[in-house]
This record gives structure tokens, sequence and C-alpha cells, in this order.
């Protein structure tokens, strides 16, 4: 069977050379995604965002942009504005959810 099916899309068909018109997936982490779980050295615990390598393929950079600051923002309101105050410090200011 296949080792990455549990945490990857499904596995590529591929020309006599194993080549395929695109990679299986694309993962988006950040310094702090942890790499290896029991069940595979190779799978991440907590990635940003996964893509089939189709999605990747197809998709707009806008949109790649709305998913990579969806999943970073998580449930929080987005972000505005930030005004740097005089004594150094800083105050965010979100918007509503879309």
């Amino acid at each position: 069977g296949d080792p990455y099916a549990a945490f990857l899309p499904p596995a590529l068909q591929t020309n006599a050379d194993g080549e395929a018109p695109f990679e299986r997936a694309v993962v988006f982490v950040t310094e702090h995604s942890l790499k290896g779980t029991p069940r595979s050295p190779q799978e991440y615990a907590s990635p940003l965002l996964l893509l089939s390598g189709e999605e990747y393929l197809r998709i707009t950079f806008a949109e790649l942009h709305q998913k990579i600051c969806d999943a970073l923002r998580g449930n929080r309101s987005p972000i505005v504005a930030e005004v740097l105050l005089p004594d150094g410090s800083h105050h965010i200011i979100r918007g509503r959810k879309k």
C-alpha cells in the first residue's frame, strides 16, 4: 500500500519515466510546524496549508495569498490597520470577518 495515503492527496498516475504533470502535494509550513509523527517521519503534525499538486497548479496568486492569510489568521478577524504609538507600542485594528 501507499505509506503516505493517510496524510497526502491520492497518488498520481505517472508515465513510463515516473513523471506526472504536477506534484502530488504542496505543503506550506511555518517555522513552528512539527515534522514527524508516529505514523510517518515525512508527515507534518500541523501544516499551515496542504494543497494537491493540481490545486496548486490551478490556483491564482490572489487565491493562494487569501488561503495562506486565512490559515495564519485562524479564527481572528483580518487586520485592517496597525497604529504605532509614541511610546513604541502598537495597537492592532481588526475588520469584520468575511
